[in-house]
């Protein structure tokens, strides 16, 4: 994913296996054009990320799953780590819900429009998705 920021920020990346990790944008220094970058997590063989976020005070952090499960974090519940870690749970995924899909930060203003394999799409109020623990 790619973000303007001013240096500052924190940095929330989340992953198909229902991990996420929070670190300061300040421990990725700036490269060249040819470089390979900096690890941001570690990951399981068979896991990638799937969404990056910059934070934003009194935001939460809308995870949803494959099978259509989506729930609403608090941003706190997301200790600050260093970059490079293997992160923390923010969805346990299951055959149930499925693995993650996106990971959005969102405000209660929001609104949210998903779109099915088959071509439904759903507009849902992001106030309406109730704040659950981070673990769930």
């Amino acid at each position: 994913g790619v973000r303007l920021t001013d240096g500052q920020q924190e940095i929330i990346l989340s992953t198909l296996d229902g991990q996420s990790i929070r670190f300061k944008e300040a421990q990725v220094r700036s490269t060249g054009r040819g470089a390979y970058g900096v690890v941001g997590m570690r990951m399981d063989k068979g896991d990638e990320v799937v969404s990056m976020e910059i934070l934003s005070l009194g935001a939460n952090i809308l995870t949803v799953s494959e099978n259509g499960y989506g729930k609403r974090t608090d941003m706190e519940e997301y200790r600050l780590q260093s970059r490079g870690g293997k992160g923390i749970i923010t969805m346990k995924t299951t055959d149930k819900t499925g693995r993650v899909v996106g990971a959005q930060q969102v405000t209660d203003e929001d609104q949210l429009m998903l779109v099915t394999n088959n071509g439904k799409i759903i507009r849902l109020r992001v106030k309406d998705i109730r704040v659950i623990g981070r673990n769930t």
